[in-house]
């Protein structure tokens, strides 16, 4: 509706609910989608709900999970990649699990919006602090 008024819609998200595999995009003149799209698919290896149920020790935990991926017949390499990617973010060596807002902040100041625009967004994040704060010791961001 808001196309047949002239406006241009953007449409921009972190959320694999807002998909076009749910057809979610549709109708927008442009669609950024910030997640891994193939964590939807059914042949990548669950590295959470094998890490969400398996009952021994912690030093334990990757190698084990390693071990299921590479015995399952989920497709091998997204599903590496997606094990790598959660266990460097649980150590805390990647923000990979965080891009939206930074990316969101990027896209908005590298597009030209004209007079008649509808944007919409949805990041899935929390905001990061600035680590700035105000004169009464509150955390702006």
């Amino acid at each position: 509706m808001l196309s047949d008024e002239g406006y241009t819609t953007r449409g921009f998200s972190a959320n694999p609910n807002l998909s076009p595999a749910f057809e979610a995009t549709r109708g927008f003149d442009e669609f950024t989608e910030l997640f891994q799209p193939e964590l939807l698919r059914d042949d990548v290896f669950d590295w959470r709900k094998f890490f969400a149920v398996y009952d021994g020790g912690r030093a334990t935990k990757f190698p084990r999970a390693l071990s299921h991926c590479l015995r399952s017949d989920c497709s091998l390499v997204p599903s590496l990649k997606h094990g790598l990617d959660l266990t460097l973010r649980r150590v805390g060596l990647s923000d990979a699990d965080r891009p939206g807002a930074e990316k969101a902040l990027q896209h908005l100041r590298e597009t030209d919006f004209g007079d008649r625009e509808f944007l919409f967004v949805n990041l899935m994040e929390a905001p990061r602090p600035t680590g700035r704060r105000s004169p009464s010791g509150r955390s702006t961001s």
